[in-house]
């Protein structure tokens, strides 16, 4: 949830309001200062189109339950050769 906030309020000065959701522009900060995250199978034109994907229809925002999605997203997206549902163990 830290990191989440983290990127939500990033140069946001504290007379400004706090954030709770996530842009597309930080989202992708968020993916470029990842270590090797942008490596292999993943490129910033996926990352955008996760983004795409996982927010709601009409928003142009992630909220924290959308950001678990997405990054649950990134995840199948790199480790394909991974089941999802034995990969974890």
């Amino acid at each position: 949830m830290d990191i989440f906030e983290y990127y939500c309020n990033f140069g946001r000065s504290a007379v400004q309001s706090v954030q709770d959701s996530m842009d597309s522009f930080m989202f992708m900060k968020f993916a470029r200062e990842c270590p090797s995250l942008l490596e292999g199978r993943l490129s910033r034109t996926e990352i955008d189109l996760i983004f795409t994907k996982a927010k709601p229809k009409y928003e142009r925002r992630l909220d924290f339950e959308h950001f678990l999605d997405a990054l649950s997203a990134i995840a199948e997206k790199k480790y394909e050769e991974h089941d999802s549902r034995t990969a974890h163990r």
